[in-house]
C-alpha cells in the first residue's frame, strides 16, 4: 500500500519560508532555553551575533555572513526583516470560518446585494493526486477576492443593487469561486453526488448578443477566470489573450499579465516545462513594455519564480551575490525567502560558484575545507567557520587560537571567535582557556553568549566558590510547541530571572555532597531564589539519607526563604524524638508535592506553588537507578573525598523506593505506632493522594489499598474517610 504525503504547491510569486518542524500532540510544557538552537532573538538582526550556530536557520546564516564579512545590514533591510507585531484579524461582521479574511470580506460584499441567496464560507483550496502524492494548494488568492469585492461595488453605483445586471453578474461569479475549492478525489473514497457535482468545472455561460456591454465584457473576463481557477489552464490563457486584444474591455490592460499567471500554473500545477518557459518570455514581454508600467514589479517578481524553477542554480547564485552585499532594502524578505527555499528543494548549492553558499555549506558541513580556505583567505568570516571544524589535534588549531584571540569585543565575530576559541583550548591548555572565559565574561556579551561562557567557565571551576559563581544562568527563550519562542508570561506570572541550566543542575544534584548543599543554601554567590531552592531540595534529600544534623540546617534556612513553609520546618527543627521528627518531615512532605530531594533545572515545576498538586504529575519524586549512559558531568573541582561522599549518597537515594511508596510506608509505620496522633487521619489519606498523583510503580497500589483500609478501619467517622472514597 502506497503511503499518502501531504505536499504544498507553490504558484505564487515567491516561496514562502519553511516552518520549523512540527511536534505531536501536547501538552507542550514551556522549558527554559539558555541560548538559541535555530532562531537567535531580534538584536541578531542589529549585529549584536552572540555566538553564531551551524544549526541555526540558513537565512539567519545569511544575516550572520553579512555582518561577519563587513557588510552589515542597512537600517531598511533590519526594519524589513523585523519580525511585525501581528495585528487581530478584522472579520465582516457575521462571519468568521477558517478562510482567508479577503474572501470573508467578499461574501460580505456579495450577501449584501438584494435578492441574493447567502453564502456562509468558500473553500479555496484545491487538491489534487498524482504520483501517488495527495496535494493541496490555495486556488484562489488573496487579491482574487479583493478584486472582485472591489468591482461589485463599482457596479452597484452604476446599475443599482436591485438591478438584474448586478444579480447576473453576481451568478457569474459565484461559478467563478465555485471552482476554488474541491479538485481531485482520493483514489478508491467514494463520492456523494454532491461532491461529485462540486468537482466538476463551473464555467459561466455567455451571454446574448445583446447584453449589456460591460456586462458582456466582465462575463468574458468571468469566463477566463473561472477556467483558470478550474485548472484549464489553455483555455484560460486564450481567454485572457483574446480580453487582451479588446480595445473596448475594462479588463484589457491586465489581460497579458493574467494570460502570463496561467501559463505559470500550468507549468506548477500541470507540471509543464514549456509552459514556464513561454510564461518567461511573456513576462519578460510585459516588463519590457513601457506602456505596461502598472505590470512591471509584478512581471518582474514572477520572472524570478519562473528563474528558480527552470534555472535554480542560476538563480542561487543570482539571489547569493544580491544576498551579499547592500541594497536590497526592502526586497531582502522575499531574496531570502527565494534562497533558502530553493536551497532547501534542490538540497545542493553552487558553493564552487558563490561565496555566501560556499561559507554556509563549510560553516554547517565542517571538514578540512574551512580551515584551508582561511589559510588563504585570512578573512573574518572563515576564520568563524575553520574554529567551527577544527579539532584540538588539527596542526592549524594554535594559529587559529592566536588569530581568534585578536578578534575585538566590538566586532560582531567577537563571541563566536571566542567561543569556538575556547573550546579548541580547553582541550589543549585549560589555564589558557580558563583565562580567555573570565575575558569573555568581562566584554559583557548578549545573554545567550553570556550563558555560553559561564558554562564553559563552570567546567573549568578550580574549586567550589567558582562552581557557584557560574552555576546561574538567565534564561534567553523557550521551548514550548517549538524552540525559540520569546519568554513571556507563560503560566500566568513572570518568568523566573535566574535559575539552573542543566549542566548545573546535574552537578549539584548528582555530585556535590549534602554537606556542600548546606554551604550552597546560605552560600552569598546563588541568589536567594536559587538557595531557596538548594534549601528545599537539600532538606528533602538529607531526610532521606536520615543525616539530622544537615536536615536541621536546612530546615531552618529554607524556613527563612519559604515563608509558606516556615512554621512546619521550625517544628521539625525542633523536635528531638528520631522518629517524631521523621513523621514531621513525612507529614509536611505529604501537603507538599512539590517537594524533592533534587533542584529541578530551568523554569522547574510548572506549578509553581510548592503545596499545589501539578495537573501534569510532576509531583515528589521518583530517582531510580540511572543508567550508564546518563552519568553526570566531572566535579574535578572537588576534592577526592567530596565526590566519593557525593556518589555514596546518590547511590543512596536512587535506590530508594518512590516517593508516594516512602511516604505511605512511613505514614502507615507511625499511624500503627500511634493511633491516637490527630493527624494520623490526614496523613492516610494524603498518602492515599500521592499514590495517584505521584510517580509510583508496580508496588505503589498494594501500599495504596494499605493506607485506604487502615483508614477507613480505623478512622470511619473522621472527615479524610469522606475525602478519601478509592484506592489507586
Amino acid at each position: 500500500m502506497r503511503y499518502l504525503r501531504v505536499v504544498l504547491i507553490l504558484v505564487a510569486a515567491a516561496f514562502v519560508v519553511d516552518p520549523p518542524e512540527g511536534s505531536g500532540c501536547g501538552p507542550f510544557l514551556p522549558e527554559a532555553q539558555f541560548g538559541y538552537l535555530y532562531n537567535p532573538g531580534p538584536e541578531f538582526l542589529r549585529g549584536e551575533l552572540g555566538i553564531v550556530r551551524p544549526q541555526y536557520f540558513r537565512r539567519n546564516l545569511v544575516v550572520a555572513y553579512r555582518y561577519l564579512s563587513g557588510a552589515p545590514l542597512t537600517a531598511e533591510e533590519i526594519a524589513a526583516l523585523s519580525p511585525q507585531v501581528a495585528q487581530p484579524t478584522q472579520w465582516p461582521q457575521g462571519l468568521q470560518f477558517g478562510g482567508p479574511v479577503s474572501a470573508a470580506r467578499w461574501l460580505a460584499a456579495r450577501n449584501a446585494v438584494p435578492g441574493v441567496a447567502p453564502l456562509k464560507s468558500i473553500e479555496t483550496d484545491r487538491h489534487t493526486f498524482v504520483d501517488g502524492y495527495y496535494a493541496a494548494y490555495q486556488n484562489c488568492l488573496d487579491d482574487a477576492f479583493d478584486t472582485a469585492a472591489a468591482t461589485l461595488a463599482k457596479r452597484v453605483a452604476q446599475w443599482g443593487g436591485k438591478s438584474a445586471q448586478v444579480a447576473e453578474w453576481v451568478r457569474g461569479q459565484d461559478e467563478v469561486f465555485a471552482n476554488c475549492g474541491g479538485g481531485e478525489p482520493l483514489p478508491g473514497v467514494p463520492q456523494t453526488p454532491e461532491q461529485a457535482a462540486a468537482r466538476q468545472p463551473h464555467i459561466p455561460a455567455p451571454l446574448p448578443a445583446d447584453a449589456d456591454p460591460l456586462l458582456a465584457a466582465d462575463r468574458q473576463y468571468q469566463i477566463a477566470a473561472a477556467a483558470f481557477y478550474a485548472t484549464r489552464y489553455k483555455d484560460a490563457e486564450a481567454g485572457f489573450r483574446a480580453i487582451a486584444a479588446d480595445a473596448a474591455s475594462p479588463w484589457r490592460d491586465s489581460a497579458p499579465y493574467l494570460a502570463a499567471r496561467a501559463l505559470i500554473r500550468e507549468g506548477t500545477v500541470g507540471g509543464s516545462r514549456d509552459a514556464l518557459v513561454s510564461a518567461e518570455s511573456a513576462l519578460r514581454a510585459i516588463r519590457d513594455d513601457p506602456r505596461q508600467a502598472r505590470w512591471h514589479g509584478s512581471a518582474q517578481g514572477l520572472l524570478d519564480f519562473v528563474a528558480a524553477r527552470l534555472r535554480p542554480e542560476d538563480r542561487m547564485v543570482e539571489l547569493g551575490a544580491a544576498l551579499s552585499r547592500p541594497g536590497l532594502g526592502a526586497r531582502i524578505v522575499p531574496a531570502l525567502t527565494d534562497y533558502t527555499a530553493l536551497w532547501d528543494r534542490q538540497n545542493k548549492v553552487p558553493a564552487e560558484r558563490s561565496g555566501i553558499a560556499d561559507w554556509i555549506a563549510s560553516f554547517q558541513g565542517g571538514g578540512p575545507h574551512p580551515i584551508e580556505h582561511w589559510q588563504q583567505a585570512r578573512s573574518t568570516e572563515w576564520l568563524v567557520a575553520a574554529l567551527v571544524a577544527a579539532k584540538p589535534n588539527d596542526p592549524a588549531a594554535p594559529e587559529l587560537i592566536a588569530a581568534a584571540r585578536k578578534i575585538p569585543p566590538g566586532n560582531p565575530a567577537y563571541a563566536t571567535a571566542a567561543y569556538y576559541g575556547i573550546l579548541l583550548q580547553t582541550a589543549r591548555q585549560q589555564g589558557d582557556a580558563r583565562q580567555w572565559a573570565d575575558e569573555a565574561l568581562a566584554a559583557k556579551p548578549p545573554r545567550a553568549a553570556r550563558n555560553s561562557f559561564l558554562a564553559e567557565r563552570m567546567s573549568l571551576a578550580r574549586d567550589w566558590t567558582e562552581f557557584l559563581r557560574y552555576a546561574p544562568r538567565l534564561p534567553v527563550a523557550a521551548t514550548v510547541a517549538v524552540a525559540d519562542e520569546p519568554l513571556a508570561d507563560y503560566r500566568g506570572e513572570a518568568p523566573p530571572d535566574v535559575t539552573f541550566d542543566h549542566d548545573a543542575a546535574t552537578v549539584l544534584n548528582r555530585r556535590v555532597p549534602l554537606d556542600l548543599w548546606v554551604d550552597a543554601a546560605g552560600n552569598a554567590l546563588l541568589p536567594e531564589r536559587l538557595r531557596a531552592a538548594v534549601a528545599q531540595a537539600g532538606w528533602v534529600r538529607a531526610v532521606l539519607l536520615d543525616r539530622t544534623a544537615e536536615a536541621r540546617a536546612l530546615a531552618l534556612r529554607a524556613a527563612g526563604l519559604h515563608p509558606e513553609l516556615a512554621a512546619p520546618l521550625r517544628e521539625y527543627a525542633a523536635e528531638n524524638a528520631r522518629d517524631a521528627r521523621r513523621f514531621a518531615a513525612v507529614f509536611l512532605m505529604l501537603r507538599t508535592p512539590g517537594l524533592a530531594p533534587v533542584v529541578r533545572e530551568g523554569f522547574g515545576r510548572y506549578t509553581a506553588k510548592v503545596g499545589a498538586i501539578d495537573s501534569f504529575r510532576d509531583n515528589w519524586w521518583r530517582l531510580g537507578t540511572p543508567a550508564p549512559a546518563a552519568a553526570p558531568p566531572p566535579a574535578d573541582f572537588l576534592p577526592p573525598d567530596a565526590r566519593a561522599r557525593a556518589d555514596k549518597e546518590w547511590e543512596m537515594l536512587a535506590a530508594a523506593p518512590a516517593a508516594p511508596n516512602y511516604l505511605c510506608a512511613q505514614t502507615l509505620a507511625w499511624a500503627r505506632a500511634h493511633p491516637h496522633d490527630p493527624r494520623v487521619p490526614e496523613a492516610l489519606h494524603l498518602a492515599v493522594r500521592a499514590t495517584r498523583y505521584g510517580p509510583g510503580d508496580p508496588s505503589t497500589r498494594a501500599w495504596s489499598r494499605q493506607a485506604f483500609q487502615l483508614l477507613h478501619a480505623r478512622y470511619p467517622r473522621s472527615e479524610w474517610v469522606q475525602k478519601t472514597k478509592y484506592w489507586y
